[in-house]
């Protein structure tokens, strides 16, 4: 097309401008589409073309035709203010980011014009967009690319730091820096016309209570706090800022910690008032500090713990820990300090290490006061990390560590340290020492001279101490002084568990005393002295279910050594109550934190026994003897399992040794009596009767001893009654050594020993029923003994004293199956067949599964040749009991009466089983006569029963323990001489 003539192209142009300015985009664009006809080329039509299309929505077109006139000349602004304006415009995903493009051509055309104005407008749309597109880096670095860090720079700086949840350090130093300058005395007033300055403002006085201790002045924060409440009075973030800080201060600057009383400045307490007033006691952790400051400055330490403890905020738990220490809650106090000292290297809004070493010194006290070497010890350590603090007075020091050595016994040391002190501290700390020594006199004297330098609640606490151990009449005068103590510090464990010994022990007043412990108990739950005499003085009045919650709650709260006694308690108390296996766990646990305590071996020790577990209680009361070895009750618990155990030797070892010890301990002397008892049992059983006859003369020097020490005691004539018993049943031959008590209960005689042991137990027995009247077990047995002495004696009298015994224990006990048993062996011995028999039935009705009885009731059809009722009872009685012997040696005599082929084999099984008069002397004779009969040498049942089994050589031995035990049975005699022929 024909170039068109300049005048021409100028008109369209001119057109196409003025119908722009009048808004008829669609003229216009006609206009810019015939000027582009004309000339294709030209940059403004081009520029024209693209507002026409922009405003008529054509955006696609508007776009193109932008970048055409930027092509044609990139160096020119117009089009790019154009497109940018469009961007800008348009909400359209994507357009934001071309925006960006547009303004960083802008800036560059700017600059190189040098047109600074125009540049710092771009820069300022160009970081909008940026903070738009949340492009956080470059929005900051466009801002601080303006250079000129004017107010309106740093709103906007400070604008986009609010809005980052979390920024680098030097971006934070940086808003730090900018707020300052902001809220600076010369700018503030500017700043407060702005829009959301409420949030800014605080999120600036927050920023101050992030900083750094010592970079911010107190002046400045002062101001700022003041400024913005009068801007905002509705708004108690000024007032809470100016409390924080001033209490940040307070620790930073001031030995508040350390120091008994707690001095507020009136700035600082002219902001608290104002917070709390303002706030109207809503709960915030702020305003708790508030309070338990106040509580603190106004002496009522035990609200400001309960308070302050509510809240985790740091400033609360630091003075937590101030509150804590002074109602000697110490192991508390170490607890939190320690906490706070982790969280301490993170805390940089303090004096760290003012505030360090003050939590340090604060543990230095509570450890040095646990009354624990593992507490003393760790003190000690610690104590060499302030030390050398600047912030520590040097006095103060001396005083923790001399005090520390005092309680570790390590006077030496302490004195060296005490002698640097001087005046209250110095004297103080001397009679400290001196009650300490044990020598109260002179504590009693040194604290005297305490008072007249100072008056303090530990002065009269320890001369109240050492008047109360001075004893007597001394006593008396602790009561004034513990009272003083208790009204100067009513928080002390100490001073009320002294007050309760003294209500307990002078006054008699228990009401009074159990109050005290109480008391005591509840400012101290650690302190062991005060629970075991709150305990003892309530277990009379108390329930064991009151008691047991009671012993859980201290187990729950305290740990280690200080709860030993608890669970030692509460394990005793399980114990009472049979409940073995909560008992054994509760002693478990306290022999964890205690164990070398012998006390608490030997408990657990009867916890095993009376469950039954005896190897178990054999090793704790043994653990508990070789810690303390002058433990007698462990001894003697290991003599009476050893006896259970039927291991009588090693329990004869046990019960000598405490004998030797304790020569009259009486229940030592009764378990020697009780152990030769059992071994002389055993000995006659085994037909061993020498070994028997010295037993039971060991047994009733011991028992005799013991019924001289205690006659009335009814269970040692018993014992003594069962010793003779036994001895009288062993052959006069072996008796010899046997010695007799002499003196009333058994004078000088010619009676054989036998007859006279005979008499002494039934002399023994009638003792021990004098005490025990009632207790047929004990008539039953002098009945047995007025049965053994009409057996040997031909006294009928006796046996007619039998049968009234066992018809009184009868009276006493009818459903006792053994009483019906010996009663109807009696009658039977008496010639009265048909009552032993309803004895023997009754026996059986009272208990079926009774052996003995069916034995004898088949002796009873035996000796009135009943042979089918007498095999059927003595079988029924080897069914209950298969090793019942007595019921084997009725069959064999049985089966001998019939001439059975199985008696020689009947009766060689009861030897086999033990030994039995009857088995005895039975065999021996069925083998007699069997040798005797030539006629059965041939016969293959002979081959067997002499040769192969032995016969001869094992009725030799049979014989010659039936003779030995029945010396006078010639029948017997004759029967083993043969033998022996053989």
């Amino acid at each position: 097309m024909a170039k068109a003539s300049s005048k021409e192209f100028k008109g369209i142009l001119k057109r196409a401008r003025e119908l722009i300015n009048n808004k008829d985009y669609v003229n216009a664009c006609d206009q810019c589409q015939a000027a582009l006809e004309l000339e294709s080329d030209n940059y403004t039509a081009h520029v024209f073309h693209g507002l026409c299309l922009s405003e008529l929505e054509k955006n696609e077109n508007a776009i193109d035709a932008y970048q055409r006139a930027i092509a044609i000349n990139p160096n020119l602004t117009l089009a790019w203010k154009g497109l940018a304006d469009f961007y800008d415009k348009n909400e359209c995903p994507g357009y934001k980011t071309e925006l960006v493009n547009c303004y960083q051509h802008l800036i560059d055309i700017y600059r190189s014009d040098g047109d600074r104005d125009r540049d710092i407008e771009m820069l300022f749309k160009l970081g909008d967009t940026f903070n738009l597109l949340n492009r956080f880096e470059d929005a900051l670095k466009t801002y601080l690319d303006i250079g000129e860090c004017n107010v309106e720079v740093k709103w906007k700086v400070i604008n986009l730091l609010d809005k980052q949840i979390s920024i680098k350090p030097e971006y934070a130093n940086l808003q730090y820096t900018f707020y300052c300058e902001l809220f600076s005395p010369e700018n503030v007033s500017t700043i407060l016309q702005r829009d959301s300055v409420e949030k800014h403002f605080g999120n600036f006085l927050n920023l101050i209570l992030r900083q750094r201790y010592g970079t911010v002045s107190s002046e400045f924060v002062s101001d700022c706090c003041t400024c913005f409440t009068n801007a905002f009075p509705d708004n108690p973030l000024g007032l809470k800022t100016q409390v924080i800080i001033g209490v940040r201060q307070l620790l930073s600057n001031s030995d508040v910690l350390i120091n008994d009383d707690i001095v507020l400045d009136t700035e600082l307490m002219c902001a608290i008032n104002k917070y709390q007033s303002f706030t109207n006691n809503k709960e915030c952790d702020v305003l708790t500090l508030v309070h338990g400051l106040g509580k603190l400055c106004s002496g009522d330490w035990i609200a400001a713990s309960q308070i302050l403890e509510t809240s985790n905020l740091f400033e609360c738990q630091t003075f937590l820990v101030k509150s804590d220490l002074l109602i000697h809650r110490y192991k508390k106090v170490c607890g939190i300090a320690n906490s706070l000292l982790r969280t301490l290297e993170h805390n940089v809004t303090v004096n760290t290490d003012r505030v360090a070493d003050s939590l340090n010194y604060c543990c230095v006290l509570s450890l040095s006061s646990t009354s624990t070497d593992k507490g003393y010890d760790t003190a000690l350590k610690l104590i060499n990390t302030v030390k050398d603090s600047s912030f520590i007075p040097r006095h103060l020091i001396i005083k923790a560590l001399a005090t520390i050595y005092i309680n570790k016994d390590c006077f030496e040391k302490s004195h060296k340290l005490v002698s640097k002190l001087s005046g209250f501290d110095k004297l103080y700390l001397t009679g400290v020492t001196k009650f300490k020594q044990r020598n109260f006199p002179s504590a009693l004297d040194v604290f005297t001279d305490c008072l007249a330098v100072k008056e303090t609640a530990s002065v009269h606490k320890h001369l109240g101490m050492s008047h109360w151990h001075l004893g007597g009449s001394q006593r008396k005068q602790s009561l004034i002084n513990l009272l003083k103590s208790a009204k100067l510090d009513r928080l002390d464990s100490q001073t009320f568990l002294y007050l309760g010994y003294y209500y307990r022990d002078v006054a008699s007043d228990n009401p009074k005393a159990t109050k005290c412990f109480s008391k005591a108990f509840e400012l101290d739950i650690s302190n062991s002295a005060a629970g075991i005499a709150f305990t003892d003085i309530v277990r009379e009045c108390s329930s064991n279910a009151e008691l047991i919650s009671l012993y859980l709650k201290v187990t729950s709260e305290v740990e280690g050594a200080e709860a030993s006694w608890a669970w030692l308690r509460l394990g005793l108390l399980h114990l009472s109550d049979s409940r073995t296996e909560d008992s054994i766990k509760a002693l478990q646990c306290a022999l964890r934190s205690s164990i070398e305590d012998a006390h608490i071996w030997e408990c657990l020790g009867e916890a095993y026994l009376h469950r039954g577990s005896y190897n178990a209680a054999l090793k704790a009361y043994n653990r508990a003897l070789e810690i303390n070895p002058e433990l007698m009750y462990s001894e003697y618990r290991l003599a009476y399992i050893n006896y259970l155990q039927h291991s009588y030797q090693d329990a004869i070892i046990h019960y000598e040794s405490i004998v030797r010890r304790y020569n009259n301990y009486m229940p030592a002397l009764k378990g020697l009596g009780e152990c030769y008892i059992a071994l002389g049992r055993y000995s006659i059983k085994q037909f061993l009767h020498k070994k028997a006859a010295m037993y039971m003369s060991i047994g009733i020097g011991f028992l005799w001893k013991a019924v001289r020490l205690k006659p009335n005691m009814s269970c040692l004539w018993k014992l003594l009654g069962d010793c003779c018993y036994i001895s009288s049943l062993i052959p006069i031959s072996c008796l010899d050594n046997v010695t007799l008590p002499m003196g009333d209960l058994c004078a000088e005689t010619n009676e054989n020993i036998k007859l006279r042991l005979s008499n002494l137990t039934i002399r023994c027995y009638t003792l021990s029923l004098h005490g025990f009247s009632e207790c047929a077990s004990l008539w039953h047995d002098l009945a047995l003994a007025y049965k053994y002495k009409a057996g040997f004696t031909d006294d009928v009298q006796a046996m007619d004293y039998a049968i009234v015994c066992l018809k009184r224990s009868l009276l006493l006990d009818s459903l006792d199956y053994r009483l019906w048993n010996t009663f109807g062996g009696v009658l039977l011995i008496s010639d009265q067949p048909k009552q032993a028999q309803h004895c023997f039935i009754r026996s059986l009705q009272l208990q079926p599964n009774n052996s003995q009885s069916w034995a004898n009731l088949g002796v009873l059809y035996l000796l009135q040749k009943d042979i089918e009722l007498a095999h059927e009872a003595l079988k029924r009685a080897q069914s209950q009991d298969p090793s019942f012997i007595t019921g084997w040696v009725g069959q064999a005599i049985i089966a001998e009466f019939i001439e059975h082929e199985d008696a020689m084999d009947l009766f060689r099984h009861t030897t086999d089983l033990g030994n039995n008069s009857e088995s005895l002397i039975g065999y021996g004779n069925l083998v007699c006569r069997m040798l005797a009969n030539r006629d059965t040498v041939c016969v293959p049942t002979f081959s067997y029963a002499i040769d192969s089994m032995c016969a001869a050589s094992q009725a030799i031995c049979c014989l010659s323990k039936y003779v030995d035990r029945f010396p006078d049975d010639k029948d017997g005699w004759i029967i083993y001489g043969r033998l022996l022929d053989r």
